[in-house]
């Protein structure tokens, strides 16, 4: 093995170990329910902590890197660009892992627009095509004009001072709280792939190394709904009685639409990530109900629904990075990802095995 190959190898192998570590460290919050570092403020000044909720992001984030990043080590040893794709990739969890344990305004969205920009990034030293190209302009297109609502929703959170004042929020005006549900349902629906938020990720999904895909479809998606439990649940309270019939609507017309669209796909990571805008909208319909449940007094009820959609985004996070890890692997055996000529080429296969077998 090349020396720079090794190292390389040496490198995501480093970076595996250490979110493993920060994996166990959510863990540890999760069943301590310990909050550590600081906690979130209205001040524009940076500050990171943890506490429960951050700690389940956090270990369900480590589970799809590490698989990630151990992929990595083999996928990305014949790549031709491989120092820079290994160093993106450790870049993009690091921020991933950053965005989870912003406690301030400026931190969340510095981190909110790495998230965004690394990805892309390593699309386009990963392909050079201007169909790609294309793809990736319309990725970000998509979600900083989407990311716009994120801006608007926690600028004005922390203007009213709700990231420390469970009652100010309550207090805002009708037009405020309006602004800042509406922002927050566009601009973290949009990362989350929402329809019809959704345009950017059968497009930008697809055409990413193997194992961005896995991070991008398994946890970057669930960060945004990370960002939207925050500001729905956490600084709003979920007072706003139409919030959990919108949640309710789109988590059910994105649960049908992707379904229905993966259905007809020919490309197999394309219908995997219909199949993500599908299972998002599942998760979304858990946090409506959970909502709806909260905002009729119904507290057990709302928090086996909570505990749901918590359950869905754990689960989706580990088999759905888990099939992008394995599209990689058939894309990188058979040199193609159409299900047509995968489905020949396997019955091709098992014909040559039945037929050695007779022999």
């Amino acid at each position: 093995m090349p020396i720079v190959s090794r190292r390389i190898s040496l490198a995501l192998a480093l970076q595996a170990i250490g979110v493993a570590c920060v994996g166990g460290a959510g863990i540890a919050l999760v069943v301590t329910r310990q909050p550590v570092g600081s906690s979130f403020t209205n001040a524009l000044t940076p500050s990171l902590g943890a506490d429960g909720l951050s700690g389940f992001f956090l270990a369900t984030l480590a589970i799809v890197a590490v698989a990630s990043l151990v992929f990595a080590i083999g996928y990305l040893a014949a790549a031709p660009a491989a120092r820079a794709l290994a160093s993106l990739t450790g870049c993009f969890v690091l921020v991933l892992v950053g965005l989870v344990c912003a406690r301030d305004v400026v931190s969340f969205l510095a981190f909110w627009e790495l998230m965004t920009v690394l990805p892309a990034a390593t699309i386009l030293v990963a392909r050079q095509s201007r169909t790609v190209r294309r793809s990736v302009f319309v990725y970000l297109a998509v979600t900083h004009v989407g990311g716009v609502g994120v801006w608007v929703s926690l600028l004005l959170l922390a203007h009213i001072g709700a990231f420390t004042n469970p009652h100010a929020f309550a207090g805002a005006s009708t037009a405020m709280q309006t602004a800042i549900a509406v922002g927050a349902i566009v601009g973290f629906g949009t990362k989350a792939g929402l329809m019809p938020f959704h345009s950017w990720l059968p497009r930008a999904h697809p055409i990413a190394p193997s194992h961005i895909s896995a991070l991008m479809s398994g946890v970057m998606i669930k960060l945004a709904l990370y960002g939207l439990i925050r500001v729905e649940f956490s600084w709003t309270g979920a007072r706003l009685a139409w919030v959990p019939y919108a949640l309710l609507a789109l988590g059910a017309l994105s649960s049908v639409g992707g379904i229905l669209y993966a259905l007809v796909q020919h490309d197999l990571k394309r219908l995997l990530a219909f199949s993500s805008i599908e299972n998002v909208g599942i998760i979304v319909l858990a946090l409506g109900a959970a909502g709806l449940l909260l905002n009729h007094g119904l507290r057990d009820l709302a928090a086996i629904a909570f505990a749901a959609a918590l359950f869905h985004t754990l689960n989706h996070a580990v088999f759905k990075s888990l099939l992008f890890l394995g599209a990689g692997a058939v894309e990188r055996q058979l040199r193609s990802l159409e299900l047509d000529h995968i489905g020949g080429r396997a019955l091709a296969g098992a014909r040559e095995v039945v037929v050695k077998h007779v022999d």
